[in-house]
C-alpha cells in the first residue's frame, strides 16, 4: 500500500489540474479557437453572445454616489463588505496555490460542533463502484422493500425513520458519511430560527423561478421518461465522454432552453444555493419524484447535494430514502441532503395530489476526475503514452479493489 498511496499524492493533485484548466480555458477564450469537437458537443459561444445581445438593456440605477455620499454605519457596512470581498480573493487565491486542503469556515466549525452524529449499520467496503473507483454502478440496489417504493407507511414500518426538524445532522458509519443539512446560504446568524426565518423568501423566490422556467422550455415526451423519473429536466456545467474528447460544456436540449436556464442560473436566490460543484441539474417538476436510483456516473467517492424546493406536506410526502441505509427520512421544504448519491441507492416518496416538488442537484462526475488523473487525456490516449511503472501502479489499484467487489458480488450487491 505504501506505493500506492505514494501514487495518489503524485497524481492526483485535483487543485493544480483545475488551476492549469482554468488556465487553458482563459487561452483557448482569449484566442476564440473553436474546435471540431467544440462545434459538435458545446453551444457555439456566438449563439450565445447573440442571445444575450437579444435581450435589452436594463435601464441605469441611479447610485448611492451619485444621490448623497455614505455616512456613519451605512459607511462601515459598505468598508466592511469590501474587506470580506477582498480577503475571500486572498483566500481563495492561496488555497488554489496551497497542496493541502483549506481550512472549514468558524460558521462550519460551529456547526459541526452543534451536531450530533447518528450511528447508522454500514460499512463502507459494501459500496458498488466499478473496477477503476471512478464511478459507480447504475443499477439499483436489490432490497426486500422495492415493491413498496411509493408506500412511506410501510416504509417507516421496517426501515429506521429519521423526522427531520431540518437541524444539521452527520450520519456516520465505519468508513462512510453523510449529512443533512437546513442549507442556510449566506446566513451570518448564529441562531438557526433567524436563520431560517431569513431563507424562506430566498426558498419562496427559487420555487417561483423554477415554476417559470420551466413553462420556457420545450420538452419532448421522452425528455420527460428517464430512469430518474417522469418529468423535465435541464443540466449545466462541464461534462466529458460520449464522445466528446476533452472537457467541454454540456449543450441543453435547445438554444431557447439553453437561455432559460442561463437566465435561471444567473438568479441572486439561486446563487446563495451554488456550491463549487462541476455540474447542476434542476429537475423541473412540476411533481419530481424519483424510483429508487443510482447516479452511477457521479464520482464514486465524491458526495451529491440535493436540494428541496416548493411547500409541500413533508410529514406525507417527499420522503428521502436511502435504500442501502434502510433510512427514510423526513425532507423539509428548503433542506439539502448530501449523499454519495454514486453508490448509494436513493429515492423519494410520491407527493400529495396538487402539490409540486422542484428540486436543485449538485454533483460532479467521476470521469471529470480520469482526465484529470490521465494527465488530460483520454484513457486511449493516456495508455498510448504511459510508462511501465505507471501501467504497473494502475494494475496495482485495479488488484486492490478486486477483493472488495468479488465480495460485493458475493452479496448480491453488484
Amino acid at each position: 500500500m505504501d506505493e500506492l498511496e505514494a501514487y495518489c499524492l503524485r497524481e492526483y493533485n485535483l487543485e493544480e489540474a483545475l488551476k492549469q484548466e482554468n488556465e487553458a480555458h482563459l487561452v483557448r477564450e482569449a484566442s476564440r479557437a473553436v474546435s471540431e469537437e467544440d462545434e459538435l458537443e458545446v453551444e457555439e459561444a456566438t449563439s450565445l453572445n447573440a442571445r444575450r445581445a437579444e435581450k435589452p438593456a436594463p435601464p441605469p440605477q441611479p447610485t448611492a454616489a451619485a444621490s448623497q455620499p455614505l455616512t456613519g454605519r451605512e459607511k462601515k457596512k459598505q468598508q466592511s463588505r469590501a474587506w470580506q470581498c477582498t480577503k475571500h480573493k486572498v483566500d481563495t487565491i492561496a488555497s488554489l496555490s496551497s497542496s493541502s486542503p483549506p481550512l472549514p469556515s468558524p460558521r462550519i466549525l460551529q456547526k459541526a460542533t452543534e451536531s450530533i452524529p447518528l450511528s447508522i449499520r454500514f460499512l463502507a467496503d459494501g459500496f458498488r463502484a466499478t473496477k477503476q473507483q471512478w464511478t459507480g454502478l447504475t443499477s439499483p440496489l436489490e432490497h426486500p422493500l422495492l415493491p413498496h417504493t411509493d408506500e412511506p407507511d410501510i416504509l417507516k414500518k421496517h426501515m429506521r425513520y429519521i423526522n427531520w426538524n431540518s437541524e444539521h445532522i452527520p450520519f456516520h458509519s465505519s468508513g462512510t458519511l453523510f449529512w443533512l443539512t437546513p442549507f442556510i446560504g449566506n446566513a451570518t446568524s448564529s441562531s438557526i430560527a433567524s436563520a431560517k426565518l431569513s431563507w424562506v423568501p430566498v426558498v419562496e423566490a427559487v420555487t417561483a423561478a423554477m415554476r417559470a422556467v420551466h413553462k420556457k422550455m420545450l420538452f419532448s415526451p421522452i425528455a420527460c421518461n428517464h430512469r430518474r423519473g417522469n418529468f423535465p429536466s435541464e443540466t449545466d456545467g462541464f461534462g466529458f465522454g460520449g464522445g466528446r474528447q476533452t472537457v467541454s460544456n454540456i449543450k441543453q436540449r435547445s438554444g431557447q432552453n439553453g437561455a432559460a436556464l442561463e437566465d435561471l442560473l444567473q438568479d441572486k436566490n439561486i446563487e446563495r444555493m451554488a456550491i463549487p460543484f462541476a455540474t447542476i441539474t434542476v429537475n423541473l417538476g412540476p411533481a419530481s419524484v424519483s424510483p429508487p436510483h443510482a447516479d452511477g456516473a457521479n464520482k464514486a467517492n465524491g458526495m451529491c447535494l440535493v436540494g428541496a424546493l416548493s411547500a409541500l406536506d413533508a410529514d406525507k410526502g417527499r420522503h428521502f430514502v436511502c435504500w442501502d441505509y434502510d433510512l427514510i427520512i423526513c425532507f423539509p421544504t428548503g433542506c439539502s441532503i448530501l449523499i454519495p448519491s454514486a453508490i448509494v441507492t436513493h429515492s423519494n416518496t410520491p407527493i400529495q395530489a396538487g402539490e409540486e416538488h422542484y428540486s436543485i442537484i449538485q454533483y460532479s462526475v467521476g470521469v471529470l476526475f480520469r482526465w484529470v488523473a490521465n494527465r488530460f487525456q483520454t484513457d486511449l490516449q493516456w495508455h498510448a503514452h504511459a510508462m511501465a511503472d505507471n501501467v504497473a501502479v494502475r494494475r496495482l489499484i485495479a488488484a486492490h479493489a478486486a477483493p472488495l467487489l468479488s465480495k460485493n458480488s458475493a452479496s448480491g450487491k453488484t
